[in-house]
Order: C-alpha cells, then sequence, then structure tokens
C-alpha cells in the first residue's frame, strides 16, 4: 500500500474498527466489521480477529470528502456531496429488510445532496446543503425525531428543525448543532441526556442555554459538548465519571467540566469522554475499562487528566472501547484492541502508540 503522496485529512472510529480519509480520496481501515475485510475464506465481511491487523485500502471509483464509521455500517458523503454507505448490517438498513453487505462506498438513494453524515448503531442521519436533516433506521424510543410506522425506517425529513450544521448519535438519542450555535436534543431521556433539566422523553427541542456551541459529541447515554469560548460542558450519565464529575450518578442539564485550558474538539466512547485542547493536547476521562484512557492504567477517572507522550494533535476520534488521534502524517492509537482497529499494537493498549506514520 502506497500512500507517499497521501495527508490524513479524517479519521473515524466506530464500534471496533477505525477509517482514515487522505487528501487524495484514499480510505484506509482496520479492525472489524465495517472495515471491508475479508475472512480468510472471502465467503462475507468478518467480525475481527486477533493478530489479522493489516490496514485495507479501500478500492473503488467514488471519493468521499468526508466520512463516519457506525457499528458495522460507514456513511461518506462523496466529493459531488452524495450520501454513501458501505459495511454490514444484519437486519437491513432504511428499508431495506435483506441483510447489507457493500465492500465500498455506494450512493444511498431518496436522499438530497449532503453536508454532514452520522452512523449509529443501526440508525443513521444527514444534513442537506440547506441544513435539512434526514434520518433512518430503527426508531428505538423516537431517535429517528418523527412519526414513522416502520421499525427499520427508510431516509426521511425531520420538521421543525432549526437550520442545522452537526449532529451525533447515542443509544437511542440524538444531539445536533444548529447553523447558530445551539444544541437540539430527542430521544431517549433516561439519563438526562437530553440535558433539558428533567427525564422526560422529548421530541427535538432546543436546549434553553445562555452559551453558544461549536462542537459537541455523544456516548452511550452522555453528551459533552465545547462552547464558543472553548469551555467544556457535559450532561447524561455519570455513573463512571464521563462528566468529570464525582459522586452524581447522573446530571440533567449543561454543567461546565474543568478542563485548564480552551478546548478545540471533543469525542465520547461507550462511557467515557475525550477532549482535544487548541494547543493540541489530549485530555481524558470516565471509564477506563480496556486502557482507553490513555493514562498507563485501567482505573476510572472522574476528572480531565493530560494523555502523556503526545502533542499537536489535529483530531481526535472515540470508538466504543478505544481512541484514535491524528495529525496530518500519524495515527497514535490506545484502549481496546482486541479486533486490530489500532493495527499492530497490543490487544490492550494503554498509552498512545502510532500505527500508521505517511513517509
Amino acid at each position: 500500500m502506497s500512500l507517499s503522496k497521501d495527508q490524513l485529512v479524517h479519521i473515524s472510529s466506530g464500534k471496533n474498527h477505525t477509517l482514515a480519509l487522505t487528501n487524495n480520496g484514499n480510505i484506509i481501515a482496520w479492525g472489524g466489521l465495517g472495515s471491508s475485510r475479508l475472512e480468510p475464506s472471502g465467503n462475507g465481511l468478518c467480525i475481527g480477529q486477533p493478530g489479522d491487523n493489516k490496514p485495507i485500502l479501500l478500492s473503488g471509483s467514488i471519493r468521499l470528502k468526508t466520512l463516519d464509521a457506525g457499528y458495522g455500517v460507514n456513511l461518506g458523503i462523496s466529493q459531488e456531496n452524495q450520501v454513501v454507505s458501505w459495511g454490514t448490517s444484519l437486519i437491513g438498513l432504511g428499508g431495506v429488510g435483506n441483510a447489507v453487505s457493500e465492500l465500498t462506498p455506494v450512493p444511498i438513494k431518496d436522499l438530497p445532496l449532503a453536508k454532514f453524515v452520522a452512523a449509529g448503531d443501526q440508525t443513521f442521519a444527514a444534513i442537506d446543503l440547506n441544513g435539512k436533516l434526514y434520518t433512518w433506521g430503527l426508531n428505538d424510543n423516537g431517535v429517528l425525531g418523527r412519526s414513522t410506522s416502520e421499525l427499520n425506517a427508510k431516509p426521511g425529513l425531520v420538521e421543525g428543525l432549526p437550520q442545522l450544521k452537526a449532529v451525533s448519535i447515542g443509544q437511542s438519542f440524538m444531539a445536533a448543532l444548529s447553523q447558530k450555535n445551539q444544541i437540539v436534543t430527542w430521544g431517549s431521556n433516561s439519563a438526562g441526556q437530553l440535558g433539558l433539566g428533567h427525564l422526560n422523553s422529548e421530541k427535538p427541542t432546543v436546549l434553553n442555554s445562555t452559551h453558544r456551541f461549536k462542537n459537541l459529541a455523544v456516548g452511550a447515554t452522555h453528551v459533552i459538548a465545547v462552547s464558543e469560548k472553548g469551555q467544556v460542558f457535559g450532561w447524561g450519565s455519570n455513573h463512571l465519571g464521563q462528566l468529570g464529575i464525582n459522586g452524581k450518578p447522573y446530571i440533567d442539564q449543561p454543567t461546565p467540566i474543568f478542563i485548564p485550558e480552551k478546548v478545540r474538539s471533543v469525542a465520547a466512547g461507550l462511557h467515557f469522554s475525550v477532549a482535544l485542547t487548541e494547543s493540541g493536547k489530549v485530555y481524558t476521562w470516565g471509564w477506563n475499562g480496556f486502557g482507553q484512557l490513555g493514562l498507563d492504567d485501567r482505573s476510572d477517572s472522574y476528572q480531565p487528566r493530560r494523555v502523556l507522550g503526545i502533542s499537536g494533535m489535529a483530531s481526535v476520534a472515540a470508538g466504543e472501547t478505544f481512541v484514535t488521534a491524528a495529525n496530518s502524517h500519524e495515527i497514535y492509537g490506545w484502549g481496546n484492541n482486541a479486533s486490530g482497529q489500532m493495527g499492530t499494537l497490543a490487544s490492550i493498549q494503554k498509552t498512545p502508540q502510532a500505527f500508521l506514520k505517511f513517509s
């Protein structure tokens, strides 16, 4: 695999696989279901096998400008702004009842041209060029934000929303960022993850906050967001410290999380959180069962701590139980590597190590 003229422009981490997109439109993949790695027999896509950790360079005629790794199915946006998907879903995808298996990106019908996509666990979303949101897949607890009688719904427009620029999918809920930097949430609210000050589920609702936000991320049942001033706020489940506060099992409205410098962006795994500062440092907190906090231990942390051994990072991404961080020429990883989602690193990687370097 020759990438001598490529530079990294985007990384995304799914349940147990990692995707990287280069400036030349190449997609590189590692790990289990969703990586497009073939089983040894060649009869299907694998679910990940320890030791089989070589990166895959996806072929295909469609070049992408961005992508998002899901739980088996990935989404992307082509250079022509088409929404595309690839990977494996055993229950079908968005109204298609048969199992889906695609090794390379293919266009999704019934969707307009788009600028942002999000892939969850059998639930998906896309924001069109005008800021309108389309959702599809399983509609558990109203996660699609619209009424539908279909259990596995086709793509459809979510009415009544402000114009959006980003959306993120948790377990049966979504959180979106409007073009005016307000946050809108809907779906399950079992742990206060909608940030509305109560535990009742709601249709899409704008958070009542004096702050404006520039970035957000969601875990299984928690949300973290970065204000325009670089402050981090969190709400939802906190039973393992994923909101950086000790002693409260959940928080139902945005609450400050102290980090000693301004933050550029955030990422969230199953029950843990990651922040990337404007200076390129990485902080982590929450559940640490696989060493995914990168702190050289497996103890949970109820306050943000800096990940040592890396600096000058340009982006971070969180899978379910692992983290990747990158600059333009290296990708680092830590946490769970049982499916080879971080290449040749140890199966439990407790500190950051590079697993891809561009020449």
